[in-house]
């Protein structure tokens, strides 16, 4: 049998060693900010947007950016097959418990305070658990 050059043989990868040591990665240009990110989560598990107020959280001081799914209009970010037409974040409707609703970034840290600032209006919706309640339940127009 042949000798393989890669096959049953350990091999580095060749961006292994920056990545392990923190060497790889985007370099910020001068000035340029760095703050964490905190999402704000639903909790509903299904619900319509009806308006999402961040006007103060961004005023709040340390604030670099506060979003919602309005900023990603037809943006999918999918990398699976599945997911690619898929948006950040929903503009009109929550899908399920906990799905992101908008973002806050803070410089100083305090981005949970700004995230408490942020008002969403919502008009919960029917939860359909197991195929068998969907049968069951009909909706306007069916």
């Amino acid at each position: 049998m042949a000798e393989y050059e890669v096959v049953g043989k350990p091999v580095e990868r060749t961006d292994g060693r920056v990545k392990a040591t923190g060497k790889a990665g985007m370099r910020r240009p001068r000035g340029a900010g760095h703050a964490p990110w905190k999402i704000l989560r639903s909790p509903h598990a299904h619900a319509k947007i009806l308006n999402i107020d961040t006007s103060k959280a961004s005023k709040l001081p340390g604030v670099m950016a506060v979003i919602t799914g309005k900023d990603f209009p037809g943006i999918p970010f999918g990398t699976r097959p599945d997911t690619r037409d898929q948006i950040p974040m929903p503009i009109t409707k929550v899908h399920h418990f906990g799905e992101g609703v908008a973002g806050c970034s803070n410089r100083r840290g305090h981005a949970d305070a700004a995230l408490d600032l942020i008002t969403v209006e919502y008009e919960e919706l029917p939860v359909v658990l197991t195929p068998r309640t969907r049968l069951h339940r009909r909706t306007p127009g069916q």
